[in-house]
């Protein structure tokens, strides 16, 4: 199979506003991480985005600013807008939520794990991760320099295949994973089994509001904050690590890898 397509995944809430101005044609102006995110991940494709990018958004229903402003901002790119009522940010749940709904379901069509807290900063870059998965046949965890802290050891970012997913026999994201870990998970499944590929020449800028000091941070992060820590206090490494060796037998049994 010859894979030649990226589904952004991600879900957002409150990171973009119409600022009530107009460009030079007429179109509305945007701001706030989620119009970065958008903006810099079109014009890097620099061909046609649609030819290769999908983006399905995961957002609150009682943030209608947010929708709104996607669906005019997006208009003419292949886009959707899943709505999620949780009380509060979960992750896991969001992520699942794009995976198993999305109308962007191709076996050609890399999955995803984005932020509306990244800017793409390399030109072409999906044709940098579709040649990864397209040298695996499929085999591959791929996860792009985050030119903050994650580099090389955590996939903050990452693209795969439904190949891959698929063959775990779990959803795509361990479901109690509220606020932290899924990245960590997936990147030690990744490498236990020799299919992690890190591209450390093509930039996923994490502009994460840890960066800043706090009283600069938004209320996305104030209220994904709190359920980080708790995620943390209340983390079972035991568990944790079984799931991922559960996780890593089967795709190996599945032909997928191999224990290094």
């Amino acid at each position: 199979m010859n894979y030649n397509k990226i589904n952004l995944m991600l879900p957002t809430r409150g990171r973009i506003r119409d600022t009530g101005k107009k460009n030079p044609d007429g179109g509305h102006i945007f701001e706030g991480p989620l119009a970065k995110f958008i903006q810099s991940s079109a014009e890097k494709t620099i061909n046609r985005t649609s030819d290769f990018i999908s983006y399905c958004f995961v957002v609150n229903q009682n943030d209608r600013e947010t929708m709104e402003c996607i669906m005019t901002r997006m208009a003419g790119y292949n886009f959707e807008i899943l709505v999620e009522n949780e009380p509060q940010p979960h992750l896991a749940k969001f992520f699942n939520m794009a995976y198993e709904q999305t109308k962007f379901n191709e076996p050609d069509r890399l999955v995803s794990m984005v932020g509306d807290d990244m800017v793409f900063e390399t030109p072409q870059y999906q044709d940098a991760i579709l040649m990864e998965a397209n040298k695996r046949n499929g085999d591959a965890f791929i996860w792009c320099n985050d030119a903050y802290i994650a580099g090389p050891n955590c996939a903050v970012n990452f693209f795969t295949t439904r190949k891959v997913v698929d063959a775990t026999g779990k959803p795509f994201m361990k479901s109690d994973c509220q606020a932290e870990m899924i990245d960590l998970i997936w990147t030690e499944i990744a490498n236990m089994i020799g299919i992690g590929v890190y591209l450390p020449d093509c930039v996923i800028f994490h502009e994460h509001m840890d960066r800043l000091p706090e009283n600069l941070r938004d209320e996305t992060w104030r209220r994904l904050n709190p359920v980080r820590q708790a995620a943390h206090k209340n983390l079972d490494q035991t568990a944790q690590q079984a799931y991922i060796n559960e996780v890593a037998k089967t795709l190996v049994s599945k032909g997928i890898g191999k224990f290094k």
